[in-house]
């Protein structure tokens, strides 16, 4: 049975780990999207010399902020972890429990890389290491995660290129394309 503490981590855990798939879908979808668009600009406008509808300036930034250095809390969380799952001290488990170890490991290990807490202390209970509480900072810095990851769907999901992607209206699919092309053609014959 989780106690108060454990739901909550489970809680955010799970939030995290649904908002980063949802990102990573959006990013997906809009970059499939744009090569989509970049390829019938081609096909409309074949004389046109242009390398993709986004150019710099104009592209959605999709990059890894600030890159962070783990924690006294993380590197504990780890090194109770690399106890029990690194692959050096698991000679004598049965091969299922190696695999099943060893793939916890390398979680961990980009875990801690990624200084995701969330990750680590899942990872730690999954192995039964009993994990600290999470302090109200911690609690903090993950919804304000969370905020930035819906903030960047926000930004993806209200782009032309999105809504032409989503659209299912023809002449509204259409009137989008028509749009995104004369600014296409525009922004390629200043270049």
């Amino acid at each position: 049975m989780l106690n108060g503490s454990s739901k909550k981590i489970k809680f955010l855990l799970t939030k995290v780990v649904n908002s980063q798939e949802e990102l990573n879908d959006s990013r997906e979808i809009y970059n499939q999207a744009a090569k989509e668009i970049d390829n019938l600009f081609k096909e409309n406008y074949p004389s046109e010399e242009i390398s993709n509808f986004e150019k710099p300036g104009n592209s959605l930034e999709f990059q890894e902020n600030d890159v962070e250095k783990p924690s006294p809390k993380l590197k504990s969380i780890f090194k109770k972890i690399a106890l029990k799952a690194h692959p050096d001290r698991l000679l004598s488990l049965p091969s299922e429990e190696v695999e099943k170890r060893e793939k916890l490991f390398t979680s961990a290990a980009a875990a801690l890389e990624d200084c995701d807490i969330l990750k680590l202390m899942e990872i730690a209970q999954e192995l039964d290491i009993p994990v600290p509480d999470l302090s109200q900072e911690e609690i903090i810095s993950i919804e304000k995660k969370i905020n930035d990851i819906k903030e960047e769907i926000g930004r993806i999901q209200s782009t032309v290129i999105w809504k032409w992607y989503f659209s299912v209206d023809p002449k509204e699919k259409d009137e989008i394309l028509k749009k995104m092309f004369e600014l296409m053609y525009e922004r390629n014959s200043r270049t």
